[in-house]
Formats: structure tokens, C-alpha cells, sequence
């Protein structure tokens, strides 16, 4: 939980620090289902899954929460940075920092902020003391 944290904060202070790029369309490869279910199965294996979530708080009408998943948003996130690894991998670093920027932007920013938030929230109950931290469930993926 301390790892994941610590790294979702220095994704998130490096994806606000990617240039302002522009590409043609090369979009990254495809990441697998399967891959990704891996990858989810493993982060499944953390302390906490299942956590209370708003959608929007820009809303007025914010009250209404929904069911957030730390193993989702963390596979989504890897999913995202792997597409962006590809493309820098086979030689086009403008395009992988294109993807990583739009990537941030319109999906796994939500994400990582929300699981930032809830890594937040657990290390604050476990060292500190407050409610405990919410069980953990089992996976079986989705």
C-alpha cells in the first residue's frame, strides 16, 4: 500500500510535467484482456478493494456515490502507461508522450487520484488510528 502511493504520486507529478506534444495518430497496441486481467488478479491481492466513490464532485448534487475498485483503477492505470511504454519502446517518444498526456487526461487521472485518495485514507487509519480500514474481499477479476 505504501509502494503503490508512493508511486501513484510520482505518476501523477510526471504526467503533469509531460510536454505539450502533438502527433499524427499512432495510436498504442492494444493491451490484452488477459494481460490486464493479470494484472488486476495482483493488485486484487491488496489490503482493500472496494471503496466508496464520487463520480463528479463538480456536481452540486455530489451526494450520490459509487462503488470505486483500487485493482481496477490500478490495472486501468497500468493499461494505460503500458500502451505509452510500447510506443517509446519501438522508438517514438513524441507519440508515447502524446498517448500518456491524453491518457491522463480523459482516463486514468480519475483513477489515479481516486486511488491515491483511498492508499491515502489507509495508511491514515492503519498508522493513526480512526476506522479501520474496510476488509478485504476475494477476486475473481471482471
Amino acid at each position: 500500500m505504501l509502494i503503490a502511493r508512493r508511486h501513484l504520486a510520482s505518476l501523477i507529478s510526471l504526467a503533469l510535467d509531460l510536454p505539450n506534444v502533438t502527433c499524427d495518430v499512432n495510436a498504442p497496441g492494444e493491451i490484452s484482456q488477459e494481460a490486464w486481467k493479470l494484472i488486476f488478479k495482483r493488485f486484487g491481492e491488496l489490503p482493500v478493494n472496494y471503496y466508496s466513490n464520487c463520480f463528479d464532485p463538480l456536481q452540486e448534487s455530489a451526494a450520490e456515490l459509487s462503488l470505486g475498485d483500487l485493482a481496477d483503477d490500478l490495472a486501468d492505470i497500468w493499461r494505460d502507461m503500458k500502451g505509452g511504454l510500447n510506443l517509446f519502446d519501438a522508438g517514438d517518444a513524441n507519440a508515447a508522450a502524446f498517448a500518456w498526456c491524453e491518457a491522463f487526461n480523459i482516463h486514468w487521472g480519475r483513477h489515479a487520484t481516486s486511488a491515491s485518495y483511498v492508499l491515502q485514507c489507509w495508511v491514515q487509519a492503519k498508522e493513526f488510528g480512526g476506522a479501520e480500514p474496510p476488509a478485504r474481499t476475494g477476486r475473481t477479476g471482471h
